[in-house]
This record gives C-alpha cells, sequence and structure tokens, in this order.
C-alpha cells in the first residue's frame, strides 16, 4: 500500500488512507516511523480521506506519537472527520495531539497564500468560510494602499484568488477591498 507524502517547507505532510484498519496500520506506521529516523521533526498527518480509524489504527498513532515526542517532534492532525474525532475522544486522548478542523487549515492556507503577498496590501481584516452543495466560499477582506491605481489593486487580487482556487479544490474566492 503507497501512502503519499508530500513536504512543505520543513514540514512532512502525510496524507492518511481512507481506512486505517488491517494493512494500512503497519503501511502508515512503516511510513512515519521511517520520516522520524530520516530527521524529520514536524509531521502533519492529514485525514481528509479518512473514514475509518480501528483499534489497531488508534493504538499505532498512540505509539508513534510517544516516541515522537521523546525526540522532541511534532505532528498535528488536521481534517479530521467527526467519526475519525470521536475515536480519539471516546479513548480519552484528544489532549496527546493536536489536531485543526477543516475551517482552521483552509484558514491557515489562506494565511500562508497572503503572507506570499504581504507587500501587495496595506493590511487583512478577516476570512470568511462558508460551504453550500460541496462548493467553499472563500471571502477575504485586505485593505490597500489608497494611492495604489485599481488597476494595480486588481491585478493583486486577480493574482491572489487564482493561486487560491488552484489549491483550494472546488473553492471560490472573493477578495474586498476594505479600509
Amino acid at each position: 500500500m503507497e501512502i503519499e507524502v508530500n513536504t512543505h517547507d520543513s514540514t512532512k505532510v502525510v496524507i492518511v488512507p481512507a481506512e486505517v484498519d488491517g494493512v494500512a496500520v503497519t503501511a502508515v506506521e512503516a511510513v512515519l516511523r521511517r520520516l522520524i529516523e530520516e530527521g524529520a521533526r514536524n509531521i502533519l498527518c492529514n485525514f481528509s480521506r479518512t473514514e475509518v480509524l480501528s483499534e489497531a489504527g488508534l493504538a499505532m498513532f498512540i505509539s508513534v506519537l510517544k516516541d515522537f515526542h521523546r525526540l522532541q517532534g511534532q505532528m498535528v492532525f488536521c481534517l479530521l472527520k467527526p467519526g475519525v474525532r470521536d475515536v480519539f475522544a471516546e479513548a480519552g486522548l484528544t489532549n496527546l495531539y493536536h489536531y485543526y478542523d477543516q475551517d482552521e487549515a483552509l484558514q491557515a492556507d489562506v494565511l500562508r497564500e497572503l503572507s506570499a503577498h504581504f507587500d501587495e496590501y496595506a493590511d487583512f481584516h478577516a476570512i470568511r468560510l462558508r460551504r453550500d452543495t460541496g462548493r467553499l466560499y472563500i471571502e477575504i477582506f485586505l485593505e490597500f494602499d489608497g494611492e495604489l491605481k485599481m488597476k494595480k489593486v486588481q491585478q493583486s487580487i486577480n493574482k491572489i484568488k487564482g493561486n487560491l482556487e488552484a489549491k483550494i479544490k472546488n473553492s471560490e474566492v472573493l477578495i474586498i477591498p476594505t479600509t
């Protein structure tokens, strides 16, 4: 079983499979332990595809987390669906790991993109996320330098909007110039 691993800055992002039971438990553990042996100290486990987490999967994550914390590494779980989060909560283990829900993770993606373009706007005011029939609507309120021509403002808006819509599937981004 192939487990997808991506790198984002100094963080290794592990895409956890749809079902973490049976063979998948062994495969995920092997990937996590290999990353740790290779020196990774920041690992993000993306549970966006995960529907099932068995008791064996739960036990594996606990074991890896404990070993990883001894090495002073940080493992973060994100995009946990309610059923998977409930498995951790029912075992009383929510204090063993940090997790971010989908909105927090999406806001982090938006903020990361905005930080890449921080010199193109004067101030950031707010982000609003809204879901409707499988689409994600992202509203971003940015303040621009009052001396800029609208053409330059629109170019910045189009660039940020395009980058975000390419990175966040099924999204529609609206950037609202604000004072």
